[in-house]
């Protein structure tokens, strides 16, 4: 008790000070400018000299640690909408990781995994993969996260996709024909239920709030589609793949039926 009374007082003092301070004394007005620069699939790869140097100074510093291999490549894998190698070893993973993950949580595991191309920023080239290829593919702080959507949600998210929007997934399977929107939608091996909730795994930057690269939001009225509460399981994308990589040694990509011609 008398150490709350001593906060208190202390509390009551400092304000009498401030409130007898004049203004002036207190801060200065300063006029400022800013700019927002959305860090989402728009952001180009950086050509500013302040940033370049930046960089490189950090690779003086982790150089040898950002060297190191991890890992072997069979063959180069880029991203390519609407389907490619990498982000199919980059789904296929997050899937395997997120069903194994709500097992335990949840006592069943998921339906599918979804990631965005945006946040794949470099190909996978053929030879040694080192640490730095994977901060390079992977550089930013996604985390990985399970949740829910109804399928008359999910066929929403779905109907956007098209030759040029289309976004990496896993043990989903749907038909494109040009730019129109796919059909033939298959949600882990059974047609897509509009009744049916299913269970996925993301990432926080398609979950969130923001519904980043307006995956999980209606593009043309930017209203977000209802999804469950969100599991946050503390693994960020890049250490997920790394864990990856270091277990499978070499990294095989790969083409499949998940998007039909």
């Amino acid at each position: 008790m008398r150490k709350r009374t001593m906060v208190v007082i202390a509390a009551i003092s400092v304000a009498a000070t401030l409130l007898s301070c004049n203004r002036q004394d207190i801060y200065e007005i300063y006029d400022a400018d800013h700019q927002t620069v959305s860090m989402d699939a728009e952001l180009p790869e950086t050509k500013d000299a302040n940033a370049v140097a930046y960089m490189d100074s950090l690779r003086k510093v982790y150089g040898e640690m950002m060297d190191e291999v991890v890992g072997q490549n069979d063959h180069s894998i880029d991203k390519q909408r609407p389907q490619d190698e990498l982000s199919n070893v980059l789904t296929d993973m997050v899937f395997d990781l997120g069903d194994s993950i709500s097992k335990v949580v949840n006592g069943e595991g998921i339906d599918f995994s979804l990631l965005n191309f945006g946040g794949i920023r470099k190909p996978l080239n053929a030879g040694d993969i080192t640490l730095g290829d994977i901060f390079s593919i992977l550089p930013f702080d996604n985390m990985i996260v399970l949740t829910t959507i109804k399928g008359s949600e999910l066929r929403k998210v779905l109907v956007q996709m098209n030759d040029t929007t289309n976004q990496p997934f896993s043990h989903l399977a749907f038909t494109l024909v040009g730019h129109n929107a796919p059909t033939d939608i298959i949600v882990n091996g059974r047609p897509l239920d509009d009744n049916v909730t299913y269970r996925f795994a993301t990432i926080d930057f398609i979950s969130g709030a923001n519904r980043g690269d307006n995956i999980l939001r209606d593009r043309a009225t930017k209203v977000p589609f209802e999804i469950g509460p969100v599991y946050k399981t503390n693994i960020l994308l890049r250490d997920a793949f790394l864990e990856y990589i270091w277990k499978v040694k070499t990294v095989n990509g790969y083409l499949d039926q998940r998007v039909r011609r």
